[in-house]
């Protein structure tokens, strides 16, 4: 189920070149007000050539424009990062958890947009240690070992720890550096990214807070109440498409309500989604 909330939160973003190349890159969902972040060399290495406005784009879903608000790159300090703005958040769609620590150990995993095949893939990785550029920690990236994700395309890509639950740094680049091997992954941790755009500290909190633990008799009593077949339908399909995408043919209401509350209890971090999707759905009614 983790995978299925990473691959929900993750955008392509594409910009276009002056040489005509199009330079793709991958994104996540930060904020629950449309907040993107990526790495910034996916838009520019260069500060005069940075565009203002970006191509994004979640899964299956039509291309959106965001607005770049933030771009801080410099290569030497592995400081890689860019902050992207959408005027208006797709339903569905919700922002992955935030955690800043400045150590992180065991698995980890990724989703994004690799090369060549430059549609949504993920996989997974083994935080292995730190690299400090220029021999300064505050200079700090993590390092990860990967073959999977050793690859253009992802970078931006949010690194989800297993152990925290939690998104904890982006991908940056495939180590070409200080002795790495060439299936390591640099990783900028989102402790620094939280330095150059303070915003993070803030998102960092209520996300751990909105890991709630449902009542489920209740939200289950709820749904049934609230909803017809075809109604609940609707309601996946618009808010919850990974659960929607699961529901077979004959699958009866409640059937189809488990399948909805087992996957909001196997990923907490989509419970207060559910409790926000079911406000927003009685105030259209």
């Amino acid at each position: 189920m983790i995978n299925d909330l990473l691959t929900q939160a993750t955008c392509m973003v594409t910009v276009p070149k002056e040489t005509g190349i199009i330079e793709i890159g991958t994104g996540w969902l930060a904020s629950p007000e449309g907040h993107i972040i990526t790495a910034a060399h996916v838009l520019s290495t260069d500060k005069t050539t940075v565009p203002t406005e970006v191509s994004v784009k979640f899964g299956n879903g039509e291309p959106m424009t965001a607005k770049q608000i933030a771009w801080h790159y410099h290569h030497d300090h592995g400081l890689d990062v860019a902050i992207l703005k959408l005027d208006s958040l797709p339903a569905g769609l919700s922002p992955l958890p935030i955690s800043l620590v400045t150590e992180v150990e065991g698995d980890c995993r990724l989703a994004g947009y690799g090369k060549p095949l430059m549609n949504r893939s993920s996989g997974m990785g083994k935080f292995s240690g730190i690299y400090d550029c220029k021999d300064n920690s505050a200079y700090r990236l993590f390092l990860i070992d990967s073959t999977a994700l050793a690859a253009e395309g992802y970078s931006g890509g949010a690194i989800f720890s297993d152990k925290l639950q939690a998104v904890v740094a982006i991908q940056v680049e495939a180590a070409r550096r200080g002795g790495a091997g060439l299936n390591t992954v640099l990783a900028l941790p989102l402790y620094r990214v939280a330095e150059v755009w303070g915003e993070l500290k803030e998102l960092a909190k209520p996300m751990h807070m909105n890991t709630i633990k449902l009542d489920l008799i209740t939200v289950r009593r709820q749904l049934t109440q609230q909803f017809d077949d075809p109604g609940f339908d609707s309601f996946c399909m618009d808010y919850f498409p990974q659960v929607f995408n699961k529901f077979g043919r004959g699958l009866r209401l409640d059937e189809k309500i488990n399948l909805l509350l087992d996957y909001c209890r196997r990923t907490p971090a989509r419970s207060q989604a559910l409790l926000d999707a079911l406000q927003n759905h009685d105030r259209e009614l």
